[in-house]
């Protein structure tokens, strides 16, 4: 059984009862994805049998070697920065797809998606126009750092931290959906879920307009100080 069973919203967020039975999926989960990997039904069936939480923190200890590689070899350590708004949202996009396809209620999680996607859009954008995603560009605190770290230590704190610990918590970030998921059948959904998802996104779009006069005003200021 994928999910345990649970019946009340409070036993939802109980480790002993909503995690730690599901840990052992971690250990079989790369042989039995190997197995699958040519065949749609048995990756679908795989997918369904396995914990939402553990093939969560599955991928984000998939992603780790793809940051480490890619950083030590362009030297270049802001590859999870780059991803640092999109990740949580994938995340809860996982948990959604997987309460769709379990037939479980969704309205608060859907509702919750779309918040998330917004949020995500919002960051992304900023980070784009700021230049995150041009060619060389880094985090300038990583520079600042190498220049106190030898590069032995500076590998082990690019393993241990930049790439490891920084996914581990954008997959964190994400838990309280996997309880949102558990309580979904025993808390429905009403009205007071759809006054605070309008709430949030018009925070959202709130927080987008500050954004908006916030890089005007710096970009005035920038345009007079070169002029």
């Amino acid at each position: 059984m994928a999910l345990p069973l649970v019946k009340s919203a409070l036993a939802c967020s109980e480790f002993t009862r909503t995690v730690q039975p599901y840990i052992p999926q971690l250990n079989d989960l790369p042989q039995q994805f190997w197995q699958s990997a040519t065949n749609p039904q048995a990756l679908k069936q795989l997918y369904l049998n396995t914990n939402p939480l553990i093939s969560a923190f599955a991928f984000s200890l998939l992603i780790v070697p793809i940051f480490l590689v890619v950083s030590e070899i362009n030297k270049n350590y802001s590859q999870v920065d780059r991803v640092w708004s999109l990740l949580p949202t994938v995340y809860n996009l996982h948990y959604v797809a997987y309460a769709h396809a379990k037939g479980l209620p969704t309205q608060r999680l859907d509702s919750l998606a779309i918040i998330s996607s917004v949020w995500s859009i919002r960051l992304t954008f900023n980070y784009w126009r700021k230049g995150g995603y041009e060619i060389g560009s880094e985090d300038y605190r990583w520079e600042v750092l190498r220049k106190y770290i030898n590069p032995p230590l500076f590998f082990i704190f690019n393993v241990f931290f930049i790439s490891l610990a920084q996914s581990i918590l954008l997959f964190s970030v994400s838990m309280p959906t996997y309880i949102l998921l558990l309580a979904s059948p025993l808390v429905p959904s009403d009205n007071i879920d759809i006054l605070f998802t309008q709430v949030l996104l018009a925070s959202v779009f709130l927080a987008f307009t500050a954004d908006q006069q916030q890089w005007s005003t710096s970009v005035k200021a920038l345009s007079s100080f070169t002029h």
